[in-house]
């Protein structure tokens, strides 16, 4: 079973550059931008993987990323589902 996951981020008083460093990280781990939506990604998850591991996946980039970047505050969301991301 494939989860999808999207993820929305608040970065409070992070740089520009601290942002980029973050971005980065997220992308190198085969996150996606959404396009036209501010601090919005997504990324699949291969078939197999549990909604647990897919959760963890996602709590590890975030801290990575916040981690390489040094932003202390990080604020996210995640949903994971099986369905397509409908952007509109």
């Amino acid at each position: 079973m494939e989860f999808k996951a999207l993820l929305t981020l608040d970065l409070d008083g992070a740089s520009a550059k601290q942002r980029e460093t973050f971005y980065d990280h997220l992308e190198k781990e085969e996150w996606e931008k959404i396009a036209k939506i501010n601090t919005a990604w997504k990324c699949t998850f291969n078939d197999g993987a549990s909604r647990q591991d897919a959760l963890n996946t996602c709590k590890k980039d975030v801290k990575e990323a916040a981690r390489l970047s040094g932003i202390s505050s990080v604020k996210s969301v995640v949903q994971l589902g099986q369905g397509e991301l409908e952007e509109f």
